[in-house]
């Protein structure tokens, strides 16, 4: 019986963590092809930084994906930052669900600026992000606020605002 308990604790902490990797790798797959429906400002120079706030199989994910990738002439770069203070300038934000209660420092620190912020937690979109990753149906979806897009001076394709499940 006390073999039968660990291979379940085993097959359920393995379920878990493959949902998990497998999300992960769904977000990193959607992020990098925000990148090709929404437009930003044109900067000239430099890398088209890509930043995760918190940690997690996703900055793994994301750096395979986008390995010798570019947005335009801009070579695509993923930063990961492990508190609020060391984020500086990206143009795609990823905030983990660790920072989702620091979320409006964010919020304040990046309005007026070119920065797409994207979230995992139910009700984020009305709290400032401009994409956030929900389950529908279970399969991985995203909703996206347009006004908070726009307002960061970015241009949203109606073929992204297709594609999400809610968009306001």
């Amino acid at each position: 019986m006390k073999k039968l308990s660990v291979v379940i604790v085993a097959v359920m902490i393995s379920a878990a963590v493959y949902c998990q990797t497998s999300a992960s790798k769904y977000q990193a797959l959607f992020m990098y092809n925000f990148t090709r429906y929404i437009e930003w400002p044109s900067t000239g120079s430099g890398d088209f930084v890509i930043g995760v706030l918190g940690s997690g199989s996703i900055v793994t994910d994301l750096t395979e994906l986008t390995s010798g990738k570019f947005v335009g002439s801009q070579k695509i770069v993923v930063k990961q930052f492990s508190n609020i203070a060391d984020v500086s300038s990206c143009q795609l934000l990823y905030v983990n669900r660790s920072f989702i209660n620091q979320f409006p420092d964010l919020v304040s620190k990046f309005q007026g600026k070119s920065t797409l912020m994207i979230t995992d937690k139910s009700g984020m979109v009305d709290k400032g992000a401009g994409i956030n990753f929900v389950i529908d149906e279970g399969k991985q979806r995203f909703e996206v606020n347009r006004n908070t897009i726009e307002k960061s001076g970015l241009k949203i394709s109606s073929k992204l605002l297709e594609m999400a499940v809610a968009a306001q």
